[in-house]
């Protein structure tokens, strides 16, 4: 089942307009379990953007602050305001316990949370790590001004609502069950065992 982290939840701003001329804005995400990324979704405002808004996957190491690589990237297509659009692509597996950061760029209008960050937010098997200031590493509810997409280098505990499409991995579980055998002797003190064992093949739930 696919699970998002801010699922349905809608920003306190939803079209504010000061961010010209463009902000990246991003979410850190930790999974908990083995999985695939399938996806970046981004509530957009309620007035589009003036040009078209980029997205971004990138592996991120917590301990140094720095991106690793990108894993995805696009543009949204034909989004529509004021809900959450979703750009999908092929499956990106990640660990547990490994985090993301999902960027989006925009040139001008955003949506935004304050204060959002300050706990860590939790739902399901994802995780959006509050905001640590200090040091200042680990930041959440990141931004970084300019003209072009960069990474969001910076942070302040807000949340801008970039989030992922994530599917955890099938577990396989099932029930085996036996019967201890029974022991039988000889006159001559042989001694064998019989029993039977029966076995209920797992199935796999996710």
């Amino acid at each position: 089942m696919a699970e998002t982290l801010f699922g349905a939840t809608v920003p306190t701003t939803t079209n504010a307009s000061d961010g010209a001329p463009g902000l990246t804005l991003g979410t850190r995400i930790r999974v908990a379990v083995n999985g695939t990324i399938t996806g970046v979704r981004w509530r957009f405002p309620d007035t589009l953007p003036a040009s078209a808004v980029q997205w971004f996957l990138v592996s991120y190491d917590p301990a140094t602050d720095t991106p690793i690589g990108s894993l995805a990237s696009g543009t949204f297509a034909g989004p529509t305001p004021g809900v959450y659009n979703t750009a999908s692509f092929a499956p990106v597996a990640i660990l547990a316990g490994a985090e993301v950061v999902a960027e989006i760029w925009t040139s001008d209008r955003y949506v935004a949370t304050g204060t959002f960050f300050t706990v860590d937010y939790v739902n399901g098997n994802l995780t959006g790590p509050a905001d640590d200031a200090v040091p200042l590493i680990h930041r959440n509810g990141r931004f970084r001004s300019g003209a072009v997409p960069a990474f969001p280098s910076q942070g302040n505990n807000s949340s801008y609502f970039v989030d992922i499409v994530f599917e955890a991995d099938a577990v396989a579980s099932g029930v085996l069950t036996g019967t201890l055998p029974h022991l039988t002797a000889d006159l001559n003190g042989e001694v064998s065992a019989e029993g039977v064992l029966a076995g209920t093949l797992p199935h796999l739930t996710a």
